[in-house]
């Protein structure tokens, strides 16, 4: 056991959720990473396996692969059935011992299937992961090469400077010997549970992804690696396939249920079949021949241990229960105030639309009556005017009509005299 303070930087997941989006920043990081991955995955090895270090001083691989979810799982009292000084020649072996690991954890953890239902879904998925396996592993492979591999880099276990430089690595002990088609780019570069990458979620994760190996394959280049099988391609390679998820779902004992519904089962069907439900009791019974009772039993245990946890803990759980329950009860409640006032709102926007509309209405109405009134004054005038005209004209003619009179009058009271004179 190597035991060690780290004094320069500080953890990567303090700071990644603000700083992400910053782009130089990100490729220090991404540049780092890739340069520890390659170098670390540089040599190969003959079996897969842990490397030990025995009282002498001397390494070997001598040691079964043990990554941290075997660790857990046998925690939690289910036996691996891998022997400590078990390695292996080949990589169908190695897969087939970690399905296996799935299978003691249904076995022998109490609380492992929570109903009948949830027992066949699990069961099933199982059974479909043997089934498939072949199409998300490569043949010319399984005997090699096998590479050392990080198993646990997260946020948590990588040190930083404030500019992303990786200054240190933690939990460094289940670093172990693994096929090389197991090499994939961390998943929880956004922040997301690998079986939450769905959708938004998915889009989003990809495009990290991609940022990542192009700054991956730029390093593998750099290193000028003159044989072998390129890990850039091995890794592209496994996203097309989609063996990066059945590798998660292989080495997750709590993900893959979710993993192989969200990823791997679309790949085969796409008529919106879906593998839990009804049709996975009739995968289910291909996991053993006693799948039935076998899931009955395991919905009964559930039972029995959360009942043995509430004579434990007693009032704790019974604390814990009402505190759920009245939190519940809360966010219903203000789920219900939430939709009360969004009614009130709506309701208040549809009076005072209304009102405006209406309002709208009165003045256009208002406009409408003074426009008439002015036309009428307007012909009224003219009318006025129309009248006066005409009074002025026949007053001319009466005036000129008057003259024309006045000089015939004249004309002849003239000539009369000029005839008397005469």
């Amino acid at each position: 056991m190597i035991l060690d303070e780290v004094e320069n930087g500080q953890m990567l997941s303090w700071t990644w959720k603000e700083q992400c989006n910053d782009q130089s920043r990100r490729s220090n990081f991404f540049t780092g990473l890739s340069r520890i991955i390659l170098s670390v995955s540089k040599h190969t090895f003959p079996r897969i396996g842990s490397l030990t270090i025995d009282h002498h001083g001397v390494i070997s691989l001598s040691n079964r692969p043990l990554g941290c979810d075997i660790h857990q799982m046998e925690n939690d009292g289910a036996p691996s059935q891998i022997p400590r000084d078990l390695t292996y020649h080949t990589a169908d072996t190695y897969y087939s011992d970690l399905l296996n690991c799935h299978d003691q954890r249904i076995r022998h953890v109490a609380n492992s299937v929570n109903d009948v239902e949830d027992g066949q879904l699990q069961l099933g998925v199982l059974a479909l992961m043997r089934a498939v396996s072949h199409h998300f592993t490569n043949r010319e492979l399984r005997t090699g090469p096998f590479v050392l591999m990080l198993t646990d880099t997260h946020g948590s276990n990588i040190f930083v400077d404030e500019d992303w430089n990786i200054t240190s690595l933690i939990d460094l002990e289940w670093a172990c010997v693994r096929p090389l088609e197991m090499l994939r780019p961390p998943y929880w570069l956004t922040n997301k549970p690998v079986d939450d990458l769905l959708d938004e979620n998915l889009v989003a994760y990809d495009q990290l992804r991609q940022e990542f190996m192009a700054v991956f394959e730029r390093e593998e280049l750099a290193l000028n690696y003159t044989s072998g099988v390129s890990r850039t391609q091995t890794m592209n390679n496994g996203w097309r396939i989609g063996n990066f998820w059945y590798f998660h779902a292989l080495t997750s004992f709590v993900g893959m249920c979710n993993l192989f519904t969200g990823h791997i089962q679309p790949r085969f069907v796409t008529d919106g079949y879906d593998v839990g439900q009804d049709a996975s009791r009739g995968v289910s019974a291909y996991w053993a021949p006693d799948s039935a009772p076998f899931i009955t039993a395991k919905a009964a245990e559930r039972l029995n241990y959360q009942n043995r946890l509430r004579e434990f803990f007693g009032d704790e759980l019974k604390k814990q229960e009402i505190e759920r329950a009245a939190e519940e009860e809360e966010n219903k409640s203000e789920e219900k105030d939430s939709v009360e006032d969004k009614n009130r709102v709506e309701e208040r926007n549809s009076v005072e639309e209304k009102d405006s509309i209406e309002e709208q209405d009165h003045v256009e109405g208002k406009d409408s009556v003074k426009g008439k009134d002015s036309v009428e004054g307007k012909d009224s005038v003219e009318e006025k005017d129309g009248a006066e005209g005409k009074d002025s004209v026949e007053g001319k003619d009466s005036v000129e009509e008057k003259d024309s009179a006045e000089g015939k009058d004249g004309v002849e009271e003239k000539d009369s005299v000029e005839s008397v004179t005469e």
